[in-house]
């Protein structure tokens, strides 16, 4: 259940608009990027992770037993890491963000978080708030930075109001 509203979030979070998607069989990846894949996380097997062609990308995704998350890892042809994208809880924020998010927006919950750790070591985090009349999905940079905002009305029919 957890793994399928994973892949459901990223769908939702990670639109690939206009981009040529394919499912792809581990055994018809080029040699390098699961050479890269395996040299990046010995723990996971590449026959064992999820694999799509996004234009000139490879997306796998697996189950780190030992952090116990899923990863959605990315390579280019050549076998280069691209960055890799993960499903947090909150407790894994810097303290700039805790208190950022503690600053402005105290009245929302926060509602899902996708960590996503780039080549030089840096982490950026969408993160989905939510109160009752809206939500808020930021991009921030580990020095609470807005690297990204959206703002949707939650839409409430006459009579119905919001029910827990």
């Amino acid at each position: 259940m957890k793994y399928l509203l994973f892949v459901l979030l990223l769908l939702v979070v990670r639109p690939t608009w206009g981009q040529r998607t394919a499912n792809i069989a581990p055994h018809k990846l080029p040699l390098k990027v699961q050479k890269a894949f395996e040299g990046k996380y010995p723990q996971a097997q590449v026959k064992q992770a999820i694999w799509q062609e996004v234009d000139t990308s490879y997306q796998g995704q697996f189950w780190d037993e030992a952090n116990g998350i899923y990863v959605l890892a990315y390579f280019d042809e050549a076998g280069k890491w691209l960055k890799s994208e993960m499903e947090v809880e909150p407790s894994a924020f810097t303290m700039a963000i805790k208190r950022f998010l503690e600053k402005e927006y105290d009245d929302r919950t926060i509602s899902y978080v996708l960590a996503t750790q780039h080549p030089l070591g840096n982490y950026t985090y969408w993160i989905v708030l939510e109160n009752e009349t809206e939500i808020l999905s930021l991009e921030l940079d580990a020095y609470a930075k807005i690297l990204y905002q959206e703002v949707e009305q939650i839409q409430v029919k006459a009579g119905e109001g919001l029910r827990p």
